[in-house]
């Protein structure tokens, strides 16, 4: 049996079918605690023990929810926990075919998220990719309401800060880490397409 590779990779990269995606690749960070797991107070990596690489240009690939069905058969297969919030087929020519590798992240530019985070004044804070807020409050002089403020301008980096306790509500990308890889034939036929199961990331977290 053979497989029109080029078919596979036209399917995933257009418009009608592939998603607008972005991706950033996952790097170790070296920091470490006296009980080998990541360094709480790294002013690198914040305690998570990895960092992200800048995003890649855009591209398409085929993003894919599950089914409840589909979350059950996950499930006995790998077992709880690892069955993820949806799945990627990468065409061959996409940048992160080769490379895409676990606690990698990705973005689906096009499924927007609405969410609030709390700032603590005099913090900076990096914005999720893409994110467009919405609104800021923080409470009156009498502290007994909240009143809408001017919203935070990001700076060249990305990140806002703000004078006194603030909640901000932003729209941004869903963003998702990878889990592994669900490819099964890709040892014995070059180029088709790579599949890999994905976990939605909490938009409370900020990183």
């Amino acid at each position: 049996m053979s497989f029109d590779v080029l078919a596979f990779d036209t399917l995933l990269s257009s418009p009608e079918q592939g998603s607008r995606l972005l991706w950033a690749q996952a790097r170790r960070c070296p920091c470490l605690d006296p009980e080998g797991g990541a360094t709480v107070n790294c002013g690198v990596c914040a305690g998570q023990g990895w960092v992200w690489d800048d995003w890649s240009p855009e591209f398409r690939g085929g993003l894919l929810g599950l089914t409840g069905r589909q979350l059950e058969a996950a499930s006995q297969r790998w077992g709880p926990g690892q069955t993820g919030d949806a799945t990627l087929s990468l065409s061959a020519s996409s940048p992160p075919y080769v490379s895409l590798t676990v606690h990698d992240r990705v973005v689906a530019v096009e499924a927007m998220d609405v969410f609030e985070w709390t700032l603590v004044a005099g913090v900076l804070v990096k914005l999720p990719v893409n994110a467009a807020i919405m609104e800021a409050r923080t409470k009156s002089t009498d502290g007994l309401s909240l009143v809408n403020v001017p919203v935070p301008i990001p700076d060249a980096n990305g990140r806002i800060s703000v004078t006194t306790p603030t909640a901000v509500r932003m729209a941004a990308p869903r963003r998702y880490e990878v889990l592994g890889d669900m490819s099964q034939v890709r040892g014995w036929m070059p180029g088709l397409p790579r599949k890999v199961s994905l976990k939605l990331i909490d938009t409370s977290v900020r990183w």
